[in-house]
Parts: structure tokens; C-alpha cells; sequence
């Protein structure tokens, strides 16, 4: 039975690629000879420095800090008015909630922008918590970190808890920690990154989610 439900942000929760690839040309703007670099969606996703090394391979250390540098400030101020739910997603965490099952989200972003974006969209209140690489001072954490982390704080009874994200990272992630995992097709990553990964479920929207969230409660 699924007792707690761990979700990513990015490309499964909100869509915010178009917000996120903006603030990056403005950052690489700062690098004259990336001031025009291409940027796709399907970058989007990990942390900051292993997208502009995907972005830009072979960018220097020093540009990569200027490039972080300026996407901050731009991010930090940004009003997310392109950064919008997935279709169905408030409707999958409200049911969800009201069975019972605990909700939980962790995220690459920094703690300020996620919560402006949680508030933006008026989902904060779904989430029993919210786990951020910085949420512990002077720590960085990692996707295989974070979910340990909700595991160990929270108590969560691993083979009742899943994981749901569109990159097959997150879903490693979950397997070394003993938990089950959902990838979804409506985000950054493509199909074949997502069946190799080998989650137990692979979902094309969140009414596929709600239904096999359904049917795995009942067994």
C-alpha cells in the first residue's frame, strides 16, 4: 500500500523551462562568446552546473561561476509567469491528500525561488515537506541525499513510499534508496532515458499517475 508519494519539481510538478531557459541566455549574455548559445528544454532538470556543462561543454571554471552568478539574481527576481502546473497535477496531489498519503516534493533549486514557485501556483499547503539542496546550512544536497533525508526524518516505511520524476536520475535515486519509482513521459527527458532507468511505472500524464497510485494502494 502507498503510504507517502515523493515528488520532483521540474518537468513533473511545474513546467518551467521557459522561465528557466530565459534567465539562462540573460546569464550567458555575460560570456561573450556563449552570448548566443542555444538552450533546449530537455537540459532542464538536474543542478545548475551539470546543465551548463551540457550546455556549453568545455566553458571555463570562471565562466561557469559568472554564468551561476547572474542566473541567481535573474531566477531570484523572476516572476514565474511562465512557469505553470502540468494539467492534472493540482487535481492528482488534492487526491492524493484527501486519501490519506502523506506528499512530499524535493527539488535542485535553491529554497527562495521553489517556495515563490510553490506559492505562484498555490500548491505549498498539498506538501507534508519540502526538501531543497540547502535546506541544511553549510550541506548541499544530492537526489539520493534528499529522499534518505525525507526516509530518515519523517520515518517513511520504504516499500510504501514512491518516487515520481521525469529524469532517470531521480529515479536511480530512488532505487538506492529501496524505493519505487514512477518516470513520466510529459517532461524534459526523453522515453528512452526514462525506460532505462527501469522505474516500475512509466506514466504519460497525472490521471495515469492517480490511476496506478490507485490501484498499487489497493494491493
Amino acid at each position: 500500500m502507498i503510504k507517502n508519494v515523493i515528488f520532483d519539481l521540474d518537468g513533473t510538478v511545474v513546467d518551467s523551462a521557459d522561465d528557466i531557459i530565459e534567465c539562462l541566455k540573460h546569464s550567458y549574455s555575460f560570456v561573450p562568446e556563449y552570448k548566443d548559445v542555444t538552450i533546449e528544454r530537455k537540459v532542464i532538470g538536474p543542478p545548475l552546473v551539470e546543465m551548463i556543462k551540457t550546455i556549453t561543454p568545455g566553458i571555463k571554471e570562471d565562466q561557469i561561476k559568472m554564468v551561476i552568478e547572474e542566473y541567481r539574481k535573474c531566477y531570484d527576481l523572476c516572476d514565474f509567469s511562465r512557469t505553470l502546473l502540468f494539467p492534472g497535477v493540482r487535481e492528482l496531489l488534492h487526491s492524493l491528500c484527501s486519501v490519506g498519503i502523506k506528499v512530499f516534493l524535493i527539488t535542485n533549486k535553491p529554497i527562495f525561488p521553489t517556495y515563490r514557485i510553490l506559492e505562484k501556483v498555490s500548491i505549498h499547503h498539498f506538501f507534508t515537506d519540502i526538501v531543497t539542496p540547502d535546506i541544511k546550512q553549510g550541506e548541499s544536497m544530492n537526489k539520493k541525499e534528499m529522499v534518505k533525508y525525507l526516509i530518515e526524518k519523517w520515518k517513511l516505511e520504504k516499500e510504501g513510499t514512491l518516487f515520481i520524476s521525469d529524469r532517470a536520475s531521480d529515479i536511480h535515486a530512488a532505487h538506492e534508496n529501496g524505493v519505487a519509482a514512477i518516470g513520466v513521459l510529459y517532461g524534459y527527458s526523453n522515453r528512452d532515458e526514462i525506460v532505462e532507468s527501469q522505474p516500475e511505472y512509466i506514466c504519460n500524464n497525472a490521471t495515469e499517475i492517480k490511476e496506478i497510485v490507485r490501484r498499487w494502494e489497493n494491493e
